[in-house]
């Protein structure tokens, strides 16, 4: 294998890596947008609604992420096409966080 095809190899295998998470994703959203429209106690630190609207917002926005990574890597860079991975961890680990902030 050249050099070429194996930098070929490994963004398709990121592209369809990166796709998988699309498969729950009507589900992840409409969980966001009940998250989002649900009402608060007023009781919540600063750093819970932070954390909350942090992990809703990034998470939802996964897809704008996905479209970015598929249609601007003309030019076959492996960093663009790590990007959604990029995002699935941050939004993981704001998940944790926000986990963390509410016990």
């Amino acid at each position: 294998m050249t050099k070429t095809s194996k930098k070929e190899l490994v963004i398709k295998v990121l592209k369809i890596t990166s796709c998988i998470p699309l498969l729950p994703y009507p589900i992840v959203l409409l969980a966001n947008l009940m998250s989002l429209m649900g009402h608060r106690s007023g009781d919540e630190s600063d750093a819970l609604i932070i954390n909350t609207y942090a992990f809703l917002i990034v998470s939802t926005l996964y897809p704008a992420t996905m479209i970015y990574s598929l249609v601007c890597n003309k030019k076959q860079r492996i960093i663009i096409a790590i990007l959604p991975l990029v995002h699935l961890v941050a939004s993981i680990y704001l998940g944790i966080k926000w986990m963390n902030t509410m016990s």
